[in-house]
């Protein structure tokens, strides 16, 4: 099961955001986080997710899936350079594993997947860990 993280935008006023909520129930056990962004434990991939969701909004509506687990993210109608950043840094706030550990998983005698958890049982990172450049979320949604 993957852990897909939906966030969209729909920009007509007044549409109706019932036929989205129902499509996004559809894909697993849903709950809704904020206004338009949404937590889905599912058996679909992000790519999977976008294509079963688009049917639900308008052309001009944006949506972004992610998937956790599988850090992957799927895009619908966002700038092509918020796209871009997205699919380039869709790691752990723009960093694996490896990065914060500063070692790969194996050397670090993980014996199974690792995961956030592994973040506070592990010493602190040997490497340099800088923050990505910033954003605003307004400014990866097409206005």
């Amino acid at each position: 099961m993957n852990n897909l993280f939906v966030s969209y935008d729909l920009y007509k006023p007044g549409q109706p955001y019932l036929p989205l909520e129902m499509a996004i129930k559809s894909l697993g056990t849903a709950i809704k986080v904020h206004q338009t962004f949404w937590y889905v434990k599912s058996s679909a991939t992000a790519a999977e997710a976008k294509n079963r969701l688009i049917v639900a909004i308008d052309q001009n509506d944006t949506l972004v899936v992610v998937d956790a687990t599988n850090d992957t993210v799927a895009t619908y109608n966002v700038k092509p350079e918020a796209a871009k950043l997205l699919q380039a840094n869709c790691k752990v706030f723009g960093l694996s594993l490896q990065d914060i550990l500063g070692r790969s998983p194996m050397q670090s005698g993980l014996t199974r997947k690792p995961s956030l958890r592994d973040l506070r049982l592990s010493e602190p990172a040997q490497t340099s860990i800088l923050p990505q450049p910033h954003f605003r979320l307004s400014d990866i949604f097409k206005k």
